[in-house]
């Protein structure tokens, strides 16, 4: 509507100097009255024309569909935003699976020469290595393990850390800490079951 006015106002100033422009080179003064008369008429139809159109609801038909335009395309940016969020999330949820799946492997093989197994890697805040007693029966390497599953929440339970005090998981915490290039306070060993 602004936009309107001023555009308005830019038609009618140029439309006053023109004529002007007009009656200065109309020759004697008998015409001129007449010319004037001409140009006051030419003004007011000037200025009829928005006020028609204001009336009338056609400027307003307009805004109105400025802004559900306007609308419409911030809702589409809205829905590219929450998509790109959406897989924002599952690029880091894919990042940690992998991350937690290769420090497992990396300190599987720290882990065997100790006689543990790493059986989970759980990423949070701290990285928690779950570790169990490697047992080489031939009996139970025919057996599938499934580890338990808990419903829920998206991450794996950690177990309770009751037997963080040993002296071989500190010192597998140590190993473990020296293999991947971290310090003690970013990674906790538990031993389950």
């Amino acid at each position: 509507m602004i936009n309107t006015f001023l555009e308005f106002i830019k038609k009618t100033g140029i439309f006053l100097i023109c004529a002007e422009s007009i009656l200065y080179f109309v020759p004697g003064s008998s015409f001129q009255k007449y010319v004037k008369l001409l140009i006051g008429i030419m003004v007011l139809a000037q200025f009829a024309v928005p006020l028609k159109s204001l009336v009338t609801g056609q400027e307003r038909g307009e805004i109105e569909q400025q802004i559900v335009e306007m609308q419409a395309m911030l809702e589409k940016q809205a829905e590219a935003m929450q998509t790109d969020q959406l897989q924002l999330i599952s690029d880091r949820q894919e990042v940690n699976i992998q991350t937690a799946e290769e420090i497992k492997s990396k300190l599987n093989d720290v882990a065997a020469g100790h006689g543990y197994v790493v059986t989970d890697v759980i990423l949070d805040e701290i990285a928690h290595v779950i570790v169990s007693k490697e047992t080489m029966a031939a009996e139970e390497d025919r057996v599938i393990r499934i580890p338990p599953v808990e419903i829920g929440s998206g991450h794996a339970a950690i177990p309770d850390s009751s037997s963080y005090d040993s002296p071989e998981l500190q010192k597998l915490q140590e190993l473990f800490c020296e293999a991947l290039g971290t310090g003690k306070a970013y990674l906790e060993v538990i031993e389950s079951g």
